[in-house]
Order: structure tokens, then sequence, then C-alpha cells
């Protein structure tokens, strides 16, 4: 077993799009799919102070941080 905490990366966003709707659900919250798209657009632009940490068990995406 490989548990490994990196930043994320382009190539996330599907796993993280399944994660994150997941953390909406669990919360009772509904976002557009605007807002959900200028979230993770924000996570990847380095000149916008919103990190991500991404956890992965194996290779998989397993879950994320901000």
């Amino acid at each position: 077993m490989s548990l490994e905490i990196r930043p994320a990366l382009a190539g996330d966003k599907a796993r993280w799009l399944v994660l994150w709707q997941g953390y909406l659900d669990f919360y009772k919250t509904v976002l557009t799919p605007e807002q959900t798209n200028r979230t993770w657009n924000r996570i990847m632009d380095p000149e916008f102070n919103m990190k991500c940490a991404i956890a992965t068990l194996n290779g998989e995406v397993v879950g994320f941080t901000t």
C-alpha cells in the first residue's frame, strides 16, 4: 500500500470532480457547473492563491484538501 500526498495536476480533474461532488453532497450544497469549473480553474492557476493537495493510494486519487 502506497499513500502519496501531492499537488493537484490537470489530469486529476475527472476524479476530483467525483470527490468534489461527494463533498458538496455531504454539505448539502449545490453549485452550478460553472462554479465548479471556476473552482477547478482557480486550483490550476498558479497566480491564484488557491491550493489543492491530492491523496493517492497505489496511484489512484482517493482524496483532496484545499
